[in-house]
């Protein structure tokens, strides 16, 4: 779907010599009204609070035209993580020794399970929050890492929350490694909700 070298206006649809999207929407037509289909039963994720692999019975016009618009979609998000890999990539390779770099998953709210728990504590909706950070930093011209995770009864997901989160992991990683300075702190989050 894009040049074999591909460049940023191939994901884009911006390429000169690759078909655009009326072209693939010429093409997939053409292939089911050769073939008699009218009618198209297929996978798509349906995103709404979260989501869902549903299966769709759409006409074949409205399956090009959602296939095609999820498409330009899909060639937009690869390209995007392909940069950010090689980004993460290169910034971990040529990490001085004064620098480290901070990958985060974004916070999540887990229920307590007990084993053998009473049965009212069952209805118990006691949770916590998880923020998993790992940090990468180079000692003795080798890349290392260090795990770290916070555990918070705050359920609330807000930038004070990931601030507090932040600086507790920075006060920590001052504590451990006898850093009295960062001269570069990296944080990437893996699924922060604006990535998405």
């Amino acid at each position: 779907m894009v040049c074999n070298t591909a460049s940023i206006d191939c994901y884009f649809s911006n390429c000169e010599i690759f078909p655009g999207i009326d072209e693939r929407e010429e093409i997939l037509e053409y292939g089911l009204q050769k073939h008699l289909i009218e009618t198209v039963t297929f996978h798509h994720w349906v995103s709404v609070d979260r989501c869902n692999l549903e299966t769709l019975k759409k006409s074949a016009d409205e399956f090009v035209d959602i296939f095609c618009r999820d498409l330009n979609v899909l060639l937009r998000h690869y390209f995007l993580a392909k940069q950010q890999s090689a980004f993460m990539a290169n910034t971990k390779e040529n990490l001085s020794e004064s620098e480290v770099v901070v990958v985060c998953d974004f916070s999540e709210n887990y229920s307590f399970v007990l084993l053998d728990e009473a049965q009212s504590y069952h209805w118990n909706s006691s949770q916590a929050t998880v923020h998993l950070f790992v940090v990468f930093f180079t000692e003795e011209n080798t890349l290392q890492h260090y795990s770290s995770i916070i555990i918070s009864e705050c359920l609330e997901h807000n930038n004070i929350a990931i601030h507090l989160f932040q600086q507790k992991l920075s006060d920590l990683l001052k504590f451990e490694n006898s850093l009295n300075f960062l001269f570069f702190l990296f944080f990437k989050w893996l699924s922060c909700p604006v990535q998405k």
